[in-house]
């Protein structure tokens, strides 16, 4: 019997070297990622780890993605979507959102700005 799940890391917290501006990229800014991984189990895989998404192993991606400064979010999202549906090939649907706290817009009060990137297996061309 086949049934759905999502694996999800929420709230990770990273300081990087993203954005757009120089000062952005030399000072650095706190980032927050959420990343959820949908898939289909067969009861027989719910009881083994290399069967399904390893937590420490999609940590570990979106570590080394976020080491890498890129100047746009999308970006940033884009390359954590293909590290993780490659590492993890049965990955049917994928959401990334990546929270950037305290963005560099004058006179704003705002938490962050945010990307958010959902990926479907289905409508990859």
């Amino acid at each position: 019997m086949a049934i759905k799940g999502t694996v999800s890391l929420e709230g990770i917290e990273f300081f990087s070297y993203h954005g757009l501006y120089d000062f952005e990229r030399e000072k650095g800014n706190t980032f927050i990622v959420d990343v959820f991984m949908q898939r289909q189990y067969e009861s027989n895989e719910l009881h083994s780890l290399v069967a399904t998404i390893d937590y420490e192993k999609v940590y570990a991606l979106v570590e080394a993605v976020m080491a890498e400064p890129e100047a746009l979010l999308e970006t940033v999202a884009h390359k954590m979507q293909v590290a993780i549906t490659a590492a993890f090939g049965n990955v049917e649907k994928l959401t990334l959102k990546i929270k950037k706290k305290n963005p560099p817009i004058k006179n704003a009060k705002l938490s962050y700005s945010a990307f958010q990137l959902e990926w479907d297996v289905n409508s990859v061309k």
